[in-house]
């Protein structure tokens, strides 16, 4: 079914990025062009969540015994980062460099889809 295909995918992006945010939050962000963290707590907490979410997800589609995160759910998760990275960009005041500022539309671009797709599927 296409709406699993579309969870899972959101799944995997999830838990790739949520990894990398908890091995290295500050090389992460120096290679795309992010600004660097001052601590990498929040950064590492921000992979946590990810890492969870992603798990939320994938746990229904594994055990018939578990019960996690629903298309309803993951669509919400995806449209609240979509919201969040918008402001972030239309708003902020930093002067990101080009290839920074790309990275960003194109997660909101990917976050507005993905949420778009659990929602025209799951229904």
């Amino acid at each position: 079914m296409l709406l699993d295909q579309v969870l899972w995918l959101d799944a995997l992006l999830k838990l790739v990025a949520g990894m990398l945010l908890l091995v290295a939050p500050g090389p992460l962000a120096a290679a795309l062009a992010l600004p660097k963290p001052g601590s990498a707590f929040y950064p590492r907490l921000l992979g946590a969540t990810f890492a969870g979410i992603a798990l939320a997800i994938a746990l229904p589609r594994i055990s018939s015994f578990a019960s996690g995160l629903g298309a309803g759910g993951a669509a919400a998760i995806n449209l609240a980062g979509l919201l969040a990275l918008l402001l972030a960009t239309l708003l902020s005041r930093t002067s990101l460099p080009y290839r920074g500022r790309v990275l960003l539309w194109l997660l909101t671009l990917a976050l507005g889809l993905l949420g778009l797709a659990e929602i025209l599927l799951a229904v």
